[in-house]
């Protein structure tokens, strides 16, 4: 297993993730974007025999990182593939010099919000209602980790 930056040509196996994992998942296009972006950072997970098994896409804005989309395919989640995802995204953030990386995370998310704490990433606040759900909608939880208490 290795990480890697995303070429285009792994969006679409994102996508398959995407849609695997996410109730309201992103485009195509979205991800196609993401990967030609100057301001942002795509990563994959990628397995010799299986291929891309999982994303992770971060924007940096002057002095923050903000973690917008992690994914790891169902059949490979459990296996420390979101961690090393995650410390791609927040190595390359600390070396390019942010100070702060953000997330928010569906407050039903708890394997996400269990890796993101043991990263060292702090609850900030809560955003009412903000994802879809299947019946409505869910709280998005805000979260915040200071990069001089990353590794």
């Amino acid at each position: 297993m290795s990480i890697r930056t995303a070429l285009p040509t792994d969006a679409m196996h994102m996508v398959e993730i995407e849609r695997a994992v996410a109730t309201s998942p992103w485009s195509l296009a979205q991800f196609l974007s993401s990967c030609h972006s100057a301001s942002e950072d795509c990563w994959v997970s990628y397995e010799e025999h299986t291929g891309v098994v999982g994303f992770a896409i971060s924007q940096r804005i002057v002095d923050e990182t903000t973690l917008l989309n992690v994914g790891v395919a169902p059949d490979q989640q459990g296996l420390g593939r979101g961690g090393l995802l995650l410390a791609a995204v927040l190595d390359k953030a600390r070396a390019d010099g942010s100070q702060r990386c953000l997330l928010e995370v569906r407050a039903s998310n708890s394997a996400a919000r269990h890796l993101y704490e043991r990263a060292g990433f702090v609850q900030d606040g809560v955003r009412k209602a903000y994802y879809p759900a299947v019946a409505g909608r869910e709280d998005a939880i805000l979260m915040s980790l200071d990069m001089k208490l990353w590794n």
